[in-house]
This record gives structure tokens, C-alpha cells and sequence, in this order.
């Protein structure tokens, strides 16, 4: 048994943390026990059968939603929050109280009702949970009330921003946080930004050392950080000696830069029996040192003030008067970057967007004039709105698929590391799930499109109404799936088409990532479509047997890259099931085009009947030469191929975000040069290397689709 806990450069938005599936302890009796002794504990289904499956699963608290951002962007930031959680494979579990009842794990109303105040929801630590009960009141959870209720359900991990401390002065006020004692009796790893810098951090990390709990930072060095800034180097005025103020920098007494380190020191204390819980402190990143510091003056301010009003007297109330201080103070800068941990970042449009003006790129230096891409989308009668249009424009993009709205148009504010890596965001785009199917179909019938891509924004009605219409018009149909979350929307429209027309799959190309793939399987089997004969019959049909899976074996033996063995094996296309979801999705999907990161990308497909027997590929074997794997059912005239690409070089990043949309957006381009791409080989190799080289071209681009698209032709 062992916990192999991932921790590195990713963000629920106010804190950076990134999650694996881990091997669970046995769940703890005291759940169990409480809810036998009658207490009020919902554990949301979700959550409940993660735990029990031993899925990971990370807590997330419900104070920073109700007193720490006002309504509506508290929901936005609430939804933010347990989207990149899910991003990383994992179950967020949001901690809150609801009419007295403890809940773990939130649906979508009651994180609503909380972040509305719409019944005064209280603030709860340790010391209110009871009364709180009692009184059947609303309350969202400070980091000890939810350090408890995670430790309650056997929740092994809490992300947070950052954990309360010894309050400045608080030598003499003896105003302390619940949250420090909390983590001597919850063993549970919470992973923060630090300390929050409006309170005395030396003298927070001096009584976290007296109640014995392990503190380490997560980085290559101690320096403790300090919530807006890498180092905890705080002014310090001795009053004793009355001298002038000295620069000190605070050191955490351990440091670890290894996910697997980070997970053994877990691992060990629950070997030993310890109750207690441990601080990983990750620092933002150094890009944003010079807007913490401006920060840090506004809270430096905001303290003083507070001491000269007597705010600083008011206890737990005192917080949230600093933190809506230091917002006015810095002019909304600190609330717009969720507390200006990191710098905000504003992209209007999003996958849709992107994938259009990749395509619009590529194809308008191609030789083909006549081919032309549209973007379908809603904007609302804003400045966005207006911005998206002028800027589409300007790009020489067609504008004739914008469909107006009286909603605001969609907006997602991205948070990235200094390496480009997407933290968080938090993302608007009920407009495009309120789009309906109409819209979308008239544009298609009077464009009658090559091939019709759809995005998992839209509503999975939405996307079923388009499906029907372009399966009865024999238009290809292109999924992007957007996010692990959205992922699933398309499930709908397969269902009510599978059977429409037998041996076609409903959607000609899907273009998941490794996460979304399994997501995908998990909800196709979960909602009984690997039950229908349908795909049963499909299956029987590829037929794939002992060789195919030697084939497999082979395959995953060799490198990622052959010229950088750094970036080790192709191991976990098998070892991480990823063939083997994609070719029982197969049915579903022609082609899955399996977007791997650093690892390349593998793309999975099959061809049947005149397809096959037309096609270079019904003349070919498996040769791993060439990174392929084709597996014939002559009896059936069936082809099962897998075909993985290697990751181009790459020698800098700048941006992550837009880059699988490029590489997408590149292959629609070829798609509609050239209808037959995925015919042969040679054509699936000339599609890929141009589609690779956009998502490169991205990476290394400060915008979400770089311009040097244009020249790729």
C-alpha cells in the first residue's frame, strides 16, 4: 500500500496543487460513527463513491466563498475551484454548511446559495460546527472546520490559499487561529500559498513548530513563502532594543521537490499512527514577485489602519475587513487575481475560437482559395462582444456564423506559471450552453460544411440536435471535448444515433487528452452504451485478439522520442489503459485523435468494407518502425490502427493555452483540403507533422493562436 500523491505547478486558483489517484488507507470508523450516533452529514454520491473506490479525492473549504469575494464571481471562482480539480483526475469535495447540515461535497444550488448570503451564512471554525448544527444555519468553512469534516470522510488532502496564523500583535491579544491546532489532530496534507501575509508569519511558524507539525515547502529551496511573494522576508522592528527594522528571511525546516517524497512523508505518518497533519507551502511563481510586493505595501497599509481603528480588535471579523482594505487599497488588483496570488490574465473567446482561427491561418495561405472556416458562435451585446467581432475581423475571419445574444458574451480569465503552464481560471460560458441547435443547423444546410466542429461549451441537446442533423446529411462530425468535465456533453448524441445508422459511428473525429479519454469511457460505460448491441456487434466485428495485444506490448517498449530517451517510454499508453479505452470507444468514434502533452500524440481509428479495401492500410501490418499497430479481420473486412506520433522538438515555453487548440485547428485545416487525410499513412503522417508544428508554434507564442500559423503553408 502506498500513497503516490502528485503535488506540482498547477492551481485551484489561490493555491497550486496537483493530484493523482493514490491508494487509499481503509476509510475511517468515525464517519461511520458519526452518522450512526445520527449526526448531519451528507457526503455528496460522487464523492462517496470516490472514497470508496479509492479515487482521489481533494477538499476545498467554503469560507473564501462566502467572506472572502463577493457574489456573483464567488460562484464563478467556487466552480473555477472544483474544475481544475477535476482537470487533474480528481473529486473535489467542497466543504460547507447548509440549514445545519454538514455538507461534503456541494451541488451546484447550494454552492449557489451559499455564495449569495441569500441566509446569512456564518462563518464557521471549530468553535461554531455545533451551534452552527443547532440553530440550522448556512455557514462556509474556515481551514480548520474543514480540515475536520476532511479528516471526518477520510479525505487525505485539502488545497487552500492560505492557512491562518498568529495575528500581528498577537503576543499580546493572544488572537491565534484555530486552523495551527487543528493540524496537530487532522491527519490530513494541506497544500497552500504560505501563511496569509496579513498575519505575523515568524512567530505563526515558531508556535507551528511548538504543536509539532511538519511544515515543508514544496520547491527546490526552505524559503518559506509568504501567500503574494516567494519569501516570508518580513520587516521586523525589535521593540526590546528598540532598533531599526531588519530584513529576515524565514526558512521552513524542510523542503521537498519530488512528488513521490511529498506522498511517502504522508504514507509514513499514517504507518506510525500520527494524527497530525502536514503543511506543503508552494510558492507562486517569481514572474509575479513585483505585483506581490506592490500588494504587500497595500497590506502592510491595511494592518496599520486596522490597529489605528481598533479593527484589529474585532477577532475573527478583523480579516475580512483587511482583505476588503487591501482590495481598495490596490484598486480591485487583489480580488481580480484571486487575492493577486497570480496575474490575471484575460482571453475572450475560448476552444472554439481558438480551433477557428487555426484553421483560418492555414487555409488562407493554402493554394485553395475557395476554403474558407466558420466560427459559430453566440456573443452578447457587450464590449467583449464587440471586441471578439472587431479582433475576428481583423484576422480576416468570417464573421457570419456569430450568433447575437441578449447574455454576456463568454470570457474565461486565465492564470498562468512562469513557465506558460495554465494554473486556473474561471470561465463564463453559459452563454454558449444556452445556444440552441436551430442556429447551428441553418448555417450548416446553408453552408453545407466538409466537416462540422463541435466544442463540449455547448449543451449536450445542443450538440444532439446538431449530431442528428449532420449524421442524416453525411457531414463528419469533429468533437472537441474541452475539459474533462465537458467531455461527457457528447454522450446524449450518441446515444439517440447509435442506432440510426448501423456500423457508422456517430462522430467521424474526437480529439481528447489522456484525461478526457478516460472520462469519456467511464461515462460511456456508466450510462449503458457499452451495453447496447450496437457495440457489441462493432466489437466483434474488430475482433481483436492475442496478437493485437502482443502488438500493444511491443509498442509501449518504445521511447516516447527516440532522440530524447529523457522523456522515457511509451509505457503508458498500456499501462494507463489508454488503447484499450480508445479502441472500446471505437464504436463511438472513428478516429481518436489522443492528444499525449510531452508524449506526442496517438491517434486510434478504424477503417471497414471499400474504406478499407481502397485504402494503402488494408495492405499493410504492424511495424514498429514506424510506431504503428494494424490489426485485419479479414473475415469482417475490419481494420483496428494505432498510430503514435512523437512530440516535436521544442526548446522553449511560453504559453500553454491554445496550443491543443492549434494543433486541432490545423488538422481541420488539412481535413478540409483533403477529405481522405486519414486515408494513408503518408497523408495521417503530413496532417500530423503541420498539425504538431502549429501546437509548437503556439507554445512558444504569447497569444493563444500564434500568428505564425499563417506562414505554415
Amino acid at each position: 500500500m502506498s500513497f503516490t500523491t502528485k503535488f506540482r505547478s498547477c492551481s485551484t486558483g489561490v493555491t497550486r496543487f496537483s493530484y493523482i489517484p493514490y491508494c487509499r488507507t481503509a476509510r475511517s470508523f468515525s464517519l461511520n460513527a458519526a452518522r450512526a450516533r445520527g449526526a448531519l452529514i451528507d457526503v455528496h454520491p460522487e464523492v462517496e463513491e470516490a472514497l470508496s473506490s479509492n479515487r482521489p479525492v481533494v477538499a476545498l473549504e467554503t469560507a473564501v466563498i462566502t467572506h472572502g469575494f463577493p457574489y456573483p464571481g464567488n460562484v464563478s471562482l467556487g466552480m473555477a475551484l472544483e474544475n481544475t480539480v477535476r482537470e487533474q483526475g480528481a473529486i473535489p469535495a467542497t466543504i460547507g454548511l447548509i440549514g445545519g447540515r454538514i455538507k461534503i461535497g456541494l451541488k451546484n444550488q447550494e454552492l449557489e446559495r451559499l455564495a449569495s448570503g441569500e441566509n446569512r451564512p456564518a462563518k464557521i471554525s471549530r468553535r461554531d460546527i455545533t451551534t452552527a448544527m443547532a440553530l440550522k444555519s448556512d455557514g462556509g468553512t474556515t481551514c480548520s472546520a474543514t480540515l475536520i469534516f476532511a479528516a471526518l470522510a477520510g479525505i487525505k488532502v485539502f488545497a487552500t490559499g492560505g492557512l491562518g496564523g498568529v495575528h500581528r500583535g498577537g503576543e499580546s491579544s493572544m488572537d491565534v487561529s484555530a486552523d495551527l491546532h487543528e493540524l496537530t489532530r487532522c491527519p490530513v496534507a494541506l497544500v497552500s500559498a504560505g501563511i496569509k501575509s496579513i498575519l505575523d508569519i515568524p512567530r505563526t511558524l515558531e508556535y507551528l513548530e511548538t504543536l509539532g507539525v511538519p511544515v515543508l515547502t514544496y520547491g527546490s529551496n526552505r524559503e518559506f513563502p509568504a501567500f503574494f511573494s516567494r519569501r516570508s522576508g518580513v520587516d521586523v522592528r525589535i521593540q526590546v532594543f528598540q532598533s531599526s527594522a531588519a530584513h529576515i528571511h524565514l526558512q521552513a525546516p524542510w523542503n521537498v521537490n519530488d512528488p513521490a517524497k511529498a506522498a511517502e512523508i504522508l504514507y509514513k505518518q499514517w504507518q506510525l499512527g500520527m494524527d497530525n497533519g502536514t503543511l506543503f507551502a508552494v510558492p507562486i511563481p517569481g514572474e509575479f514577485e513585483e505585483v506581490g510586493e506592490s500588494i504587500q505595501q497595500a497590506v502592510d497599509k491595511a494592518v496599520a489602519e486596522s490597529v489605528a481603528n481598533g479593527v484589529d480588535k474585532l477577532g475573527k471579523e478583523a480579516t475580512p475587513w483587511l482583505l476588503s482594505r487591501v482590495g481598495e487599497l490596490t484598486q480591485g488588483a487583489s480580488r481580480a487575481s484571486n487575492i493577486a496570488l497570480l496575474q490575471n490574465t484575460a482571453l475572450v473567446g475560448g476552444v472554439a475560437r481558438n480551433i477557428a482561427e487555426a484553421s483560418h491561418r492555414i487555409l488562407s495561405t493554402s493554394n485553395e482559395n475557395a476554403l474558407s472556416s466558420i466560427l459559430v458562435s453566440p456573443i452578447g451585446h457587450d464590449a467583449f462582444g464587440r471586441h471578439l467581432s472587431e479582433q475576428t475581423k481583423q484576422l480576416g475571419m468570417r464573421i457570419d456564423g456569430f450568433v447575437q445574444s441578449d447574455d454576456p458574451t463568454a470570457v474565461c480569465n486565465m492564470i498562468l506559471d512562469q513557465d506558460g503552464n495554465l494554473l486556473s481560471g474561471i470561465a463564463d460560458m453559459d452563454i454558449a450552453a444556452r445556444l440552441e441547435a436551430d442556429p447551428i443547423i441553418t448555417l450548416v444546410d446553408r453552408h453545407n460544411p466538409g466537416v462540422v466542429a463541435l466544442d463540449g461549451n455547448l449543451s449536450p441537446a445542443t450538440l444532439q440536435g446538431v449530431v442528428e442533423h449532420c449524421n442524416a446529411k453525411d457531414i463528419p462530425v469533429f468533437f472537441e471535448p474541452t475539459s474533462v468535465v465537458k467531455s461527457a456533453a457528447i454522450m446524449t448524441s450518441i446515444s439517440s444515433s447509435l442506432d440510426s445508422f448501423p456500423g457508422k459511428p456517430p462522430i467521424a473525429f474526437a480529439s481528447p487528452n489522456t484525461l478526457e479519454l478516460a472520462h469519456m469511457y467511464s461515462s460511456a460505460e456508466s450510462l449503458g452504451l457499452t451495453a447496447r448491441q450496437a457495440w457489441w456487434e462493432t466489437i466483434d466485428d474488430l475482433s481483436l485478439g492475442s496478437s493485437f495485444r502482443l502488438d500493444v506490448e511491443r509498442l509501449s517498449r518504445l521511447p516516447v522520442d527516440v532522440e530524447n530517451t529523457a522523456k522515457g517510454s511509451l509505457a503508458f499508453l498500456n499501462s494507463e489503459g489508454l488503447i484499450q479505452m480508445a479502441v472500446k470507444l471505437l464504436p463511438f468514434f472513428q478516429h481518436l485523435i489522443i492528444k499525449c502533452g510531452e508524449r506526442g500524440v496517438t491517434v486510434v481509428m478504424w477503417k471497414s468494407g471499400l474504406h478499407l479495401s481502397n485504402s494503402p492500410w488494408g495492405k499493410l501490418n504492424s511495424d514498429m518502425t514506424r510506431r504503428r499497430i494494424i490489426a485485419h479481420n479479414k473475415a469482417k473486412d475490419t481494420c483496428v490502427i494505432v498510430q503514435h506520433f512523437s512530440p516535436h522538438f521544442l526548446d522553449k515555453v511560453v504559453n500553454v493555452t491554445g496550443a491543443g487548440d492549434s494543433l486541432v485547428g490545423a488538422l481541420l485545416a488539412k481535413l478540409t483540403q483533403d477529405p481522405h487525410t486519414f486515408w494513408s499513412p503518408d497523408t495521417l503522417q503530413k496532417a500530423f507533422s503541420i498539425s504538431q508544428s502549429a501546437a509548437v508554434l503556439t507554445l512558444k507564442s504569447s497569444q493563444a493562436v500564434s500568428p505564425l500559423l499563417s506562414d505554415m503553408n
